[in-house]
């Protein structure tokens, strides 16, 4: 059975809430968008913003880990090749072996 209802509901405040009912499941449902107080685009634009540039900030940041990992490992196979005299055999098996988990 599927039932679903709108009721209020009292918190444990004392506050009484819209909530909806859902296979005695209790979910609250959002004010409306016309009931919100002054101030609120202002706070969920700025809100927004915030979460984008953190996006951003944590892509360049994981970008840059990247390059240097791959600098140090290019580095550290050339540094093989001149001193062992690792050649295209040798990195290419280690390639194939850098793939696998």
């Amino acid at each position: 059975m599927n039932r679903e209802r709108d009721k209020k509901h009292q918190t444990g405040q004392g506050k009484v809430r819209n909530v909806k009912q859902k296979d005695g499941i209790i979910m609250p449902v959002p004010v409306a968008k016309t009931d919100l107080p002054d101030g609120y685009a202002n706070l969920l634009t700025s809100l927004k913003a915030r979460i984008q540039q953190e996006r951003i900030k944590t892509v360049i940041s994981a970008n840059s880990a990247m390059v240097m990992l791959y600098w140090d490992i290019g580095a550290s196979i050339l540094e093989r090749q001149q001193t062992e005299g690792w050649g295209a055999k040798v990195v290419d098996r280690l390639s194939l072996d850098l793939k696998e988990p």
